[in-house]
């Protein structure tokens, strides 16, 4: 009996360090991280990605951090006094004024990982932002959308969403491939959206 209980006060004592101790950071942009953190520097904070243990190492400024909240229950305080919602929404006039910054940091997205590719692709070719791998990274969300229409045609356009709000600020009129040589139709509406409406947007003076 008494080897009973001492091998459950082992087993219960043993419990945290055999799970997946969990981080969360909380930014100051209304999100959150799911994260190991690996190391508190004087100005950053590294840390992997909790559904990627053993991925990458990333690292965040410590001015971007509310607070931390590790798997042990103790807390770490950075910026008491940021509120976490003093962002202001992304405006359709700011949008316009943002996206010929040659700089912008934009993620693209579609319906399926094909799409984005063609997207990815024809950006680069026909502007100079900087596409980012991360949503929470971004500036702007360019979002390309397209139906079929018959006889292998496509119709589609670009959506632009605020990244902290997901909402719409901004979409082109929308083409069609029926004058595209492009046998891959979703190239090809993707091709045209890109050359014949974001390029003129980003001429464009207009609002």
């Amino acid at each position: 009996m008494r080897n009973l209980k001492i091998f459950q006060l082992i087993f219960i004592v043993s419990i945290p360090s055999t799970g997946v101790a969990q981080d969360t950071i909380y930014l100051t942009k209304q999100r959150q991280l799911y994260a190991k953190v690996l190391e508190v520097e004087d100005l950053k904070v590294k840390y992997r990605k909790f559904e990627n243990l053993e991925g990458p190492i990333y690292s965040v400024d410590k001015t971007e951090i509310l607070a931390i909240h590790y798997s042990n229950g103790t807390r770490d305080i950075f910026n008491p006094d940021t509120s976490v919602i003093n962002e202001k929404a992304l405006t359709k006039d700011d949008f316009l004024k943002l996206i010929k910054n040659p700089n912008v940091k934009v993620f693209v997205t579609a319906a399926d990982s094909p799409s984005i590719i063609h997207a990815r692709n024809a950006l680069q070719n026909a502007t100079s932002w900087d596409l980012v791998d991360e949503k929470s990274k971004s500036q702007v969300v360019v979002r390309f959308t397209f139906v079929s229409i018959g006889m292998g045609d496509k119709k589609g356009k670009a959506q632009f969403l605020d990244p902290k709000t997901d909402e719409l600020i901004y979409e082109t009129d929308s083409v069609n491939t029926t004058f595209s040589w492009d046998v891959n139709t979703k190239r090809g509406v993707i091709n045209r959206i890109v050359n014949t409406k974001i390029k003129r947007l980003l001429k464009s003076d207009s609002k």
